[in-house]
């Protein structure tokens, strides 16, 4: 079996077209989850116990983290990575909050920013 290592434009058109697909899926998922996100983030900052809020926004970012690099936004996959990581780990300090809070900010900023550019 022979492979081929194509890059960029030299994809071929149907791969190319499902990647672009990909990505406009990964868009509105975006969109939607974007307020979602701002909400789980509150609701833990206000009551860090809330294990299902916590889970909820584990899920959200692992799936952002999964595919956004695939798909042409490798920093947010980077920072929704972070987050899974942070919330792993969660104990409820300030310090931990501080951090999640100033990785929620980034990432939606750079949820905001991917769905200005698919615009």
């Amino acid at each position: 079996m022979m492979t081929q290592n194509f890059s960029g434009s030299e994809l071929p058109p149907a791969l190319q077209k499902a990647i672009e697909d990909t990505r406009l899926r990964f868009i509105d998922t975006v969109c939607e989850r974007l307020h979602e996100v701002e909400a789980l983030h509150i609701e833990i900052l206000r009551n860090p116990a809330d294990v299902e809020a916590l889970k909820k926004l584990s899920f959200i970012v692992h799936r952002l983290s999964g595919i956004a690099a695939t798909v042409g936004y490798p920093e947010l996959g980077s920072t929704a990575a972070e987050i899974e990581g942070v919330l792993a780990q969660f104990d409820q300090s300030a310090d931990v909050k501080d951090i999640l809070t100033g990785q929620v900010e980034a990432l939606l900023d750079q949820m905001e920013d991917a769905i200005i550019d698919a615009s």
